[in-house]
């Protein structure tokens, strides 16, 4: 698999990953590979054959250990030459960082739409909570994925602009280096029962760290518990 042959890739001192993807790639080469955190760094023209060009991307090691570690990284490989993602059941649950700024839209029902440079449509229909980031802390609300709309970002752009909440500019300098992007249509957004600070939550589940980004809790996950929500057993 894509991903397992990446991970052996990687040394302790590794500081970046480099790839060279063809023009003539199979369809879904270059999503696959910016969907897990590369980015475009450099284009060889006609570096093996005239009229097809040589694309050079690059992904920082920390970054890439992160989606390998994370069971995301599951089944997405399956997409780089076209076939069907596995599906995840339907008690998904994401783990999701969110700025302050950006929740409290959400809370006003003023954004509906968030912009990542990483997911997946098969998180379609997954619950997702959110923790609000610096200075707040804490875990607020959830809400479900409704759809996942993965494409280029200027048509991400024209599409979802009046949901999403950010400026033109804020939105280019986040896909800056991206060629794709994904836009997360939310609905059902309600409070979690018991909105614990970080460091409360860290007091039953001490190895939890907030991602980056996102990731997927486990069913029987403690912090499902912490935060008094349904456990799937």
């Amino acid at each position: 698999m894509v991903t397992e042959g990446l991970g052996r890739l990687m040394e302790p001192d590794t500081t970046h990953v480099h790839v060279t993807i063809s023009e003539a790639a199979e369809e879904g080469c270059l999503a696959f590979f910016e969907s897990i955190g590369f980015r475009r760094k450099a284009v060889e023209p006609n570096r093996y054959r005239r009229g097809v060009d040589e694309f050079i991307y690059s992904c920082p090691a920390g970054e890439l250990a992160g989606v390998l570690r994370d069971n995301l990284s599951r089944g997405v490989e399956r997409t780089l030459f076209g076939t069907m993602p596995k599906t995840l059941p339907q008690e998904n649950t994401l783990l999701m960082s969110l700025r302050p700024e950006f929740a409290e839209l959400m809370l006003r029902h003023r954004k509906t739409v968030e912009f990542r440079r990483k997911f997946s449509t098969k998180h379609v229909g997954a619950r997702v909570i959110f923790y609000v980031t610096h200075p707040v802390r804490q875990f607020l609300f959830m809400a479900t994925i409704a759809n996942v709309d993965h494409r280029p970002k200027k048509q991400l752009w024209t599409t979802h602009r009046a949901e999403g909440g950010v400026s033109k500019e804020l939105f280019d300098h986040y896909f800056s280096g991206m060629e794709n992007g994904y836009a997360i249509r939310l609905d059902n957004l309600q409070p979690i029962p018991n909105q614990l600070y970080l460091r409360d939550a860290q007091r039953v589940c001490p190895a939890l760290r907030p991602p980056q980004s996102f990731q997927a809790l486990e069913p029987q996950s403690p912090l499902l518990r912490a935060l008094d929500l349904p456990v799937n057993v």
